[in-house]
């Protein structure tokens, strides 16, 4: 589900509001409709989202999304924390809410790694509930070999 906020403020001529969705490839399926150019995403402190003029923003909710008021944009952004580590042959990828946040050799071996997690859980406000550990197929390790590193998006990742 996507989600806009009832505040609009003013930025430069236009009226903007903020767009926020449970999953990272709806956060981005409208704007692509609406023709919105993906240099426009913000992700400030871990809160993924696009500001939308109030004429797309009508649009928007014609095709269906849900209008809401900033407390319950805040209280989504605070429950919002999908954490997936993706695990290669030698590498990993760790998403949070479906935007890369670090990629390399080995971050999670050892007391190391231990330590890492816990830094990022501290401070994207995560727990163990929200982790989920996928590890890639061979074809998936195939075309991250291919490619040399993991995408900003997740929803890039091949099924």
């Amino acid at each position: 589900m996507v989600y806009i906020g009832t505040r609009e403020y003013k930025y430069s001529r236009m009226i903007m509001s903020h767009r926020i969705a449970e999953d990272i490839g709806e956060l981005f399926e409208m704007p692509r409709k609406l023709g919105v150019k993906q240099k426009y995403f913000q992700n400030k402190k871990g809160k993924p989202h696009f500001d939308i003029c109030k004429k797309n923003k009508q649009l928007a909710l014609e095709l269906g999304e849900k209008l809401v008021n900033d407390r319950e944009i805040i209280l989504k952004f605070k429950y919002m924390k999908n954490v997936q580590i993706f695990i290669a042959d030698d590498w990993e990828g760790i998403y949070i809410n479906g935007l890369l946040i670090d990629e390399g050799h080995h971050l999670l071996w050892g007391s190391k790694g231990f330590l890492y997690m816990l830094k990022l859980a501290e401070e994207h406000k995560f727990t163990s509930e929200n982790v989920e550990v996928v590890y890639l197929t061979n074809e998936q390790n195939e075309w991250l070999g291919d490619r040399g590193n993991f995408p900003k998006l997740i929803n890039e990742i091949p099924e």
